[in-house]
């Protein structure tokens, strides 16, 4: 059965020039300003999943941001070939394997991984000021990072450990049968 490994991701907004904000990226998962899934080193099986909480620490002057609160809104992703791609607008087509489930605080932001194949994806966050009209992407206030879903997962396959695990059973088999039949 498929189980979510949560990771925190934390999200810093601090003042920018010109009124605006830049935003910097805190969690085990990154690397190299990406956040990287390889179930393999998290020690998750192929069918787990990433439930990710992304958590607003708002550095600003005015520490009015929140995240949008509409879940097709707060966050937009897509597949891409260039680790600096930006996204600055809703895409046409979304990256599913990556998706927004809830917006439990205006803080705070629940996403799924699936990570159920290897692909470089761009998505974008997106915010507003406190009383903002969060329906006007007019109004958002994006951060756009990187992810990198690497696949993997524990399984028979790839993994050094059933390899071992299966080795021993089929030795302790042979042994019993060697046992019952009297060859032991």
């Amino acid at each position: 059965m498929a189980k979510g490994n949560l990771y925190q991701v934390n999200v810093t907004a601090r003042d920018a020039p010109n009124n605006g904000v830049k935003f910097s990226m805190q969690s085990s998962l990154l690397s190299n300003d990406r956040l990287k899934f390889y179930k393999n080193s998290n020690n998750m099986k192929a069918d787990d999943f990433y439930l990710l909480d992304f958590c607003l620490d708002d550095k600003t002057d005015a520490k009015d941001l929140q995240f949008v609160s509409d879940l097709n809104e707060v966050l937009w992703t897509k597949t891409t070939a260039d680790p600096k791609e930006c996204l600055s607008s809703r895409p046409g087509t979304s990256y599913n394997e990556f998706r927004a489930i809830a917006v439990p605080t205006p803080t705070n932001l629940l996403v799924v991984n699936d990570d159920s194949h290897t692909q470089l994806f761009t998505f974008a966050l997106n915010f507003v000021r406190g009383g903002a009209d969060d329906t006007d992407p007019a109004n958002f206030i994006t951060y756009d990072p990187i992810g990198d879903n690497k696949n993997g997962g524990i399984t028979f396959q790839s993994s050094a450990t059933a390899l071992t695990l299966l080795v021993l059973a089929i030795t302790a088999t042979a042994v019993s049968v060697a046992a019952i039949n009297g060859g032991w």
